[in-house]
């Protein structure tokens, strides 16, 4: 049998009083540790920087107010949506399949804007009829450190839509028409010429045709 050995070491953790007790004791320091509490400045965020949508009312009640704005239904949404002055409209034929480069190029573009014309506070949906939702903080969302960014401008074979809660700035992808609408200065003004760059072919500015009209016979 191996001999029975003592203990060569024991360990103990002190604080406040009981530091200099242990030390007379015959203990030794070696270690300290600091608790630190994080206090970041402004107020603590109210709610989740990205969440699924389902049933909650804000869905509902975000939907109803952006088919009124901008005059579409699930029925119309083929013939696209009532274009603000504020708005251009980009042709995405060549986008084939949802793994397109061009399409990862787009969104790319489409969500740095977004980040960039976000005020704080601001909430982004993404909307398709008949179908859940989302809803992201644009400020808290797609940095280093945050969560993904989980909304998009452009599906080939639905139709979806990007919002402010204020219906100020977003997009509209209609797949019918192979088109993308961005809406709202403070977006445009961040997107326009990238996009333009990107795509080359506008369709509409302001709702109204730029050039690509054709016409037939004398």
């Amino acid at each position: 049998m191996r001999p029975h050995r003592a203990p060569r070491h024991l360990v103990a953790e002190a604080a406040g009083t009981l530091v200099p007790a242990h030390l007379a004791a015959g203990f030794h320091e070696i270690a300290r540790v600091s608790t630190y509490r994080w206090a970041p400045p402004g107020e603590p965020a109210r709610d989740r920087p990205a969440k699924q949508l389902l049933s909650e009312p804000e869905h509902d009640e975000i939907w109803k107010r952006f088919e009124t704005r901008f005059d579409v239904t699930y029925e119309t949404a083929d013939r696209g949506i009532a274009e603000p002055p504020a708005s251009a409209t980009w042709y995405l034929d060549a986008v084939e399949h949802p793994d397109d480069p061009l399409l990862a190029e787009v969104e790319a573009i489409v969500a740095r804007g977004l980040r960039a014309g976000a005020r704080p506070g601001d909430r982004l949906y993404r909307l398709k009829w008949y179908v859940s939702g989302s809803r992201i903080d644009p400020t808290r969302v797609g940095g280093p450190g945050q969560p993904r960014w989980m909304s998009y401008a452009y599906l080939v074979d639905e139709h979806v839509v990007q919002v402010t809660e204020d219906l100020r700035m977003g997009t509209f992808g209609n797949w019918r028409e192979a088109s993308l609408c961005v809406f709202g200065d403070e977006l445009l003004a961040h997107v326009d010429e990238e996009l333009t760059d990107l795509l080359d072919t506008v369709l509409r500015r302001g709702g109204r045709p730029v050039g690509n009209i054709w016409s037939f016979g004398p």
